[in-house]
């Protein structure tokens, strides 16, 4: 678990420059995301709650996802 939250910030990175060439890479991307996070947080899963929100975060700092949509 540790490793991925050093490789956080590297996979964001990645996934807005994909996002640059294809939104709809991104797109799927926070759908899916958004899927994974709801089964994690009905499954009480404190660890995986907290990568995913962690990804959520590192998507706002490479601006494939806007502070106003976490709302």
């Amino acid at each position: 678990t540790s490793s991925l939250t050093t490789k956080t910030p590297i996979y964001a990175t990645l996934v807005g420059l994909l996002n640059v060439k294809s939104f709809d890479f991104g797109a799927e991307l926070v759908q899916q995301l958004h899927q994974r996070l709801q089964e994690a947080l009905d499954t009480a899963e404190a660890g995986r709650v907290r990568l995913l929100v962690r990804f959520v975060g590192e998507l706002v700092s490479v601006n494939v996802l806007s502070p106003a949509s976490l709302v």
